[in-house]
């Protein structure tokens, strides 16, 4: 503790608390500079009555070179002004002259139980700091995406694997909407689950979903709302997975008639589908391409182009994206 009231001296006071104390006596405002330059000391005590006006410039170029420092200001009452510009410089705190030992000696173990719960505090953001770095090392070597979105709908993290599938860097991710990433097709299916992500609800949808080159991926996306410690959502963490070749990799469809009820083909056939045009709509849905449809269903190519067709006129619809857009929304296949 460096002090310049040189009427402060443990020995003479035996300040409550503090036999350990070290207390340097200095009014000189060089001397006060090598003192705590050499003894780096935690608590620094300014006497506004020896300072003057300079009190303040002296604190704050004293914080300038030692941020971690606290400063107690001592002021007689009738300088309480000089005491305030003293805290808006970053002053810990100002005591009334004249001040008796008890009084310093609390003041003080204020003081020192502030540094002990900022050095926890500082042991925690560390702690913190780790599980995150640990979690982001994790994260970027797994094969699935992984994307942390908050309350704004902007990225705030995504992985490698995520940032690929759009054919983007990762740091190019970082704090963009999610509705210009995805694009207005898809972000249109997606919003009403990152909505009840938000809401505090972990949500899960599996289906279809409009990619960037145009082409149709059977997804799946678990949303995982984030808490702070008061219980208020923070944003959510997706997981999300591009299923599309298991879905294309499957054994061939069973013959008309002898599937099982499907509340797709229900969907599809109270909109005015054929049981054919449903089977195909189904599949398109789960982004197979007309070989794998053909295949399945066991007919050719032109066939199932003449049932598109009829689909598409059915429904007013004129793509293979408007069409799983309208059986998408807003209820995941």
């Amino acid at each position: 503790m460096v002090s310049e009231d040189t009427r402060l001296s443990p020995p003479e006071t035996g300040i409550p608390g503090f036999k350990n104390c070290t207390l340097v006596e200095e009014h000189d405002p060089d001397r006060i500079w090598k003192a705590v330059d050499r003894l780096r000391p935690q608590v620094v005590l300014i006497d506004i009555e020896r300072q003057g006006p300079h009190a303040a410039p002296l604190m704050a170029q004293l914080k300038s070179r030692h941020p971690d420092l606290l400063i107690l200001v001592l002021t007689p009452p009738a300088a309480i002004d000089q005491a305030l510009r003293c805290l808006a410089q970053g002053a810990y705190d100002y005591r009334i002259k004249p001040l008796p030992p008890q009084a310093l000696g609390a003041a003080l173990q204020r003081a020192y139980e502030k540094l002990e719960l900022e050095k926890e505090n500082a042991g925690i953001r560390t702690a913190l700091q780790q599980s995150r770095e640990q979690f982001i090392k994790l994260a970027d070597s797994l094969p699935i995406m992984v994307a942390y979105v908050d309350l704004d709908q902007r990225y705030r993290y995504s992985n490698p694997a995520y940032a690929d599938w759009f054919g983007k860097d990762k740091s190019n991710l970082y704090g963009q909407p999610v509705k210009d990433v995805l694009g207005e097709s898809a972000f249109r299916v997606t919003q009403p689950y990152i909505r009840s992500a938000l809401t505090g609800q972990e949500v899960t949808r599996r289906g279809f979903l409009p990619h960037g080159d145009g082409g149709l991926r059977f997804m799946e996306a678990k949303y995982k709302p984030v808490f702070d410690s008061g219980g208020q959502v923070q944003g959510f963490l997706g997981l999300i997975q591009d299923l599309t070749e298991s879905q294309t990799s499957g054994p061939p469809a069973s013959p008309p008639g002898s599937e099982a009820p499907s509340p797709f083909l229900d969907r599809a056939r109270n909109l005015g589908l054929s049981l054919r045009e449903s089977q195909i709509t189904e599949l398109i849905c789960q982004g197979l391409p007309d070989r794998d449809i053909s295949r399945k269903l066991d007919i050719k190519v032109n066939t199932l182009r003449h049932h598109l067709k009829s689909v598409y006129r059915k429904l007013g619809v004129h793509s293979r994206v408007q069409l799983v857009l309208t059986l998408n929304h807003p209820h995941p296949l």
